[in-house]
């Protein structure tokens, strides 16, 4: 027996109703009668009856519905426990995590506990990282984040200092800080927009008066700091991003007099709906690492 002949007949004796079994389905009308009519040919005898403008069960078909309702109940539910078992095996990690290379020793944490673990990572904006972990497309991320999601959990992992990076060839590369006026009247240089690390910089942009001259783009935090070492273009960069991208390079970091030290929350975001054990324990081993790094 067709196992979709049978949902649709579950649906329609729930629904009590052809049109609105039809909609439920995302079938049409006339195709939902013509299965039903399958059904009972298959059978050999009637199932519906005209209950004024609607249907109901005949007399005989309420043990049929019980049973098929149960059998389906039954194959659900192996499916999902198959479901489950093949995300499980499963041993590949879709995350948006650049600070996972920004700190000593976390990958080889990861891979030295799980050697067979695949990490996908992706550039993503933060309104993309929200959605993707919501619909668990995405297993965790690593950022920085301008507003929190309900839906999902945060874990401080570090408190970074947020720095304006110069060059040598910088007019103020000889001093330990710089006004705010003074630097929005330099020259930036950003990674593209539309990523994560992008919005928050420009989030913390906006929040404390930051405007700059002008502003170019790079297509990397590499080619950002690259770029800084051999040019007049300062950036805004979180302390770990910069030391690790520009050894042994002479780039220096400021802050801003007006302001003061900026500090930011790098996070761990990632869903509590998702149950994946490859997920959970990675998560622990960041958290883990975090933890003894500032010890």
């Amino acid at each position: 027996m067709d196992l979709e002949l049978l949902k649709y007949f579950v649906v329609t004796a729930e629904m009590e109703h052809v049109t609105k079994a039809a909609n439920e389905l995302h079938i049409t009308q006339p195709s939902l009668s013509s299965a039903m009519k399958r059904l009972e040919n298959n059978l050999g005898l009637p199932l519906f009856e005209k209950d004024g403008r609607g249907i109901k069960l005949t007399d005989y078909a309420h043990a049929y519905y019980r049973k098929i309702k149960l059998a389906l109940d039954i194959i659900d539910e192996a499916n999902s426990e198959i479901a489950k078992v093949q995300q499980n095996l499963d041993r590949t990690l879709t995350v948006f995590a650049p600070s996972l290379f920004n700190f000593p020793g976390l990958m080889d944490v990861i891979m030295h506990d799980y050697p067979n673990t695949q990490i996908s990572h992706v550039g993503l904006s933060y309104a993309k990282i929200i959605e993707g972990l919501k619909e668990q497309k995405l297993d965790f991320a690593i950022c920085w984040t301008p507003h929190f999601d309900p839906a999902l959990t945060y874990d401080v992992l570090v408190e970074q200092e947020i720095v304006v990076c110069v060059g040598p060839q910088n007019a103020y590369y000889d001093r330990e800080e710089i006004t705010l006026e003074e630097l929005n009247a330099l020259p930036f240089i950003r990674s593209r927009i539309g990523e994560a690390k992008m919005d928050h910089l420009s989030y913390i942009m906006s929040k404390h008066g930051i405007s700059p001259s002008s502003i170019s783009h790079a297509t990397s935090a590499r080619d950002e700091l690259s770029v800084i070492e051999s040019s007049s273009l300062a950036s805004l960069q979180a302390v770990d991003i910069s030391k690790k991208y520009a050894r042994p390079s002479k780039i220096h970091n400021l802050r801003i007099k007006d302001i003061g030290p900026i500090y930011e929350n790098l996070y761990l975001v990632y869903s509590p709906d998702n149950q994946r054990p490859l997920c959970r324990d990675v998560c622990r081993l960041i958290r883990e690492h975090f933890e003894h790094y500032h010890q």
